[in-house]
């Protein structure tokens, strides 16, 4: 999540983050970070867990965090944890909008996708 580059320093969000992030603008505190990712599908162990839940609240992009035994990781966006899953949302939106509009052009036809949100 934590890179240099230039002496300068860069934060990205892996995918379990980015997740997390995602799945607490759905729920907020009601579901654990576990709980968030065995729904979306990834594999993770405590270690994992503890380590997102710390660097995303480095990056104040959630607050409110408890831990307790066994783990249960709760939290809630920060207003900069909400922009930023905003943006996640445009970007993904952005590159279906350019893969649609992509193939339409190497088809050369006018098809109409559709697909269930």
């Amino acid at each position: 999540m934590f890179m240099m580059q230039n002496g300068k320093s860069i934060y990205r969000l892996d995918e379990v983050g980015k997740v997390i992030l995602k799945g607490l603008q759905q729920s907020g505190r009601t579901k654990t970070f576990a709980q968030i990712l065995d729904e979306a599908g990834y594999h993770y162990d405590n270690t994992r867990q503890v380590e997102v839940a710390i660097s995303l609240e480095a990056l104040e992009l959630i607050k409110n965090v408890t831990y307790q035994l066994p783990l249960e990781i709760h939290a809630e966006l920060s207003t900069l944890g909400n922009e930023v899953v905003e943006a996640l949302k445009r970007v993904r939106t952005n590159k279906v909008k350019d893969f649609i509009d992509n193939a339409r052009r190497r088809l050369r036809s006018d098809f109409k996708p559709s697909y269930n949100s």
